[in-house]
């Protein structure tokens, strides 16, 4: 079964049962009218949309894919056909974002997906802990930009700041946070906004879709 997010459609106009589809996994084709598809595996199209590296010898790298969770991986390995796709460790999910790397401990890696999702990753027992900023009991929830920013102390590898409508600091790995910083945005209320001539209260198909 192909994956979700469909983007492009061909019909073969001489056999309507040869279709191909491109979406956000790739590029798809079944010769039975859908029935069976196989995943075209030996073209090089993921995005990703952002990438980083640890301080290892050789040094690995690691980034979001869109719509295909975060990753990581060798730059060099001792094996005469290079590097390939098993020596790649999932290390997210959902549309991965900004993934990195303690540069004192490679094995402690932070990712993130869309909503402010972020989790610490040890890459060698494969623990995994969600480390999003909550607002206190009662308090407005904090709204998420789509790809949210997220950067570790040069300074200090255990601090690392995140940003949604405020921007927060932790010194202890994402463990606990504070606030650093009043609301950011505008205020604006949404449904108030045209978009391609149509107000936003007015839309009906995915309504208010996307970053918060």
């Amino acid at each position: 079964v192909p994956h979700s997010d469909h983007h492009a459609l061909w019909i073969d106009p001489a056999n309507p049962k040869h279709v191909l589809t491109g979406c956000d996994g790739g590029v798809n084709v079944t010769w039975d009218g859908g029935k069976n598809w196989d995943f075209i595996d030996n073209i090089d199209i993921g995005q990703f949309y952002h990438v980083g590296f640890d301080m290892d010898t050789p040094y690995n790298v690691m980034g979001g894919l869109q719509d295909n969770a975060s990753w990581h991986g060798p730059s060099a390995v001792r094996a005469d056909i290079g590097v390939g796709n098993f020596d790649w460790l999932n290390i997210g999910s959902g549309d991965g974002f900004v993934t990195l790397a303690d540069p004192t401990s490679s094995r402690t890696i932070y990712s993130e997906s869309q909503g402010g999702n972020m989790i610490r990753v040890d890459r060698l027992s494969r623990e995994r802990k969600n480390i999003k900023p909550v607002p206190p009991r009662g308090a407005a929830p904090y709204r998420w930009y789509w790809d949210t920013p997220m950067q570790l102390s040069p300074h200090d590898p255990s601090t690392l700041y995140v940003t949604a409508n405020k921007v927060f600091k932790s010194t202890d790995r994402g463990d606990t946070w504070q606030v650093i910083s009043p609301d950011l945005t505008a205020q604006v209320d949404r449904d108030t906004i045209p978009i391609m001539g149509v107000m936003g209260r007015d839309i009906a198909i995915a309504r208010n879709d996307g970053v918060s």
